[in-house]
């Protein structure tokens, strides 16, 4: 089962969209706590703004040959790839650091591999394969930047109060990421979304959207990244959301474009 998208709870704070049901079904996979506004996984306190822009996150890494990958994981290693349009080979990271890195760095931040000889790949990890029945990874597929515009996803931070929750509506965050095409060196946090001038049955689409200078839309302009909903939707979509079946194989996100 290929995960792209599916219902998450109200109680996970309106979340709608593929990303927002990647996360929830990971974390309810794993065990892992769920920081929704900068969807990244962490068992730590939400770190300051200050914090994350000085954070780096690295692992080390080995290139590998025809070593059988269960091998590799009965001794602690996870296998992987790393590959861009101009490269493709494999690789083997330590399955405890990577679960660690990754637990704070999740698909939205670059993660540095740092090979024997001082050899450095800056990344962004695209797929994760899980072992169902052990609820751990088992294969990683990392995405290696250069100086040419990646194609990625990156996290909302709704700003302010919309009007119309004032008024009893509720705030439904339909797609808690935005696809952008950006330079590896100008990738944002996050792109604010301010609602505060919404009312019931107003929404604000991808094109609708500010963005940072740099930064372009590579989603379908009319997608919709959030509305507010009265609160009988918010109930039926509360109601289907309880429905929807938890079982997780693969972990896929933004990785097709590479591949054309």
């Amino acid at each position: 089962m290929q995960l792209d998208g599916g219902s998450v709870p109200e109680s996970q704070a309106g979340l709608g969209g593929s990303l927002g049901a990647f996360v929830f079904e990971l974390s309810r996979a794993f065990g892992f706590v769920v920081d929704l506004e900068g969807l990244c996984f962490n068992r730590r306190p939400r770190l300051t703004k200050e914090a994350r822009e000085t954070m780096e996150y690295r692992i080390k890494a080995q290139t590998r040959g025809n070593e059988r990958p269960e091998a590799l994981r009965n001794a602690g290693k996870l296998p992987g790839v790393v590959y861009n349009r101009h490269e493709n080979y494999k690789v083997a990271v330590d399955l405890k650091e990577f679960n660690k890195v990754f637990l704070s760095a999740g698909i939205h931040h670059v993660i540095t591999l740092e090979f024997e000889g001082g050899k450095k790949v800056d990344t962004l990890v695209r797929q994760v394969n899980l072992d169902k029945r052990r609820r751990r990874p088992e294969h990683v597929d990392f995405y290696a930047l250069s100086d040419e515009p990646v194609q990625m996803w990156v996290p909302v931070k709704v700003v302010g109060t919309a009007q119309g929750v004032r008024e009893g509506g509720v705030l439904q965050l339909v797609n808690s990421d935005i696809q952008v095409r950006v330079s590896p060196k100008a990738i944002p946090e996050f792109i604010e979304v301010d609602v505060s001038h919404l009312r019931i049955g107003d929404s604000i689409h991808a094109d609708e959207v500010s963005l940072p200078p740099g930064v372009k839309l590579a989603m379908n302009p009319r997608d919709t990244i959030v509305a507010i909903v009265p609160p009988e939707d918010a109930e039926k979509l509360a109601a289907e959301a309880a429905e929807a079946p938890t079982e997780v194989e693969v972990i896929k996100k933004g990785k097709a474009e590479e591949e054309k």
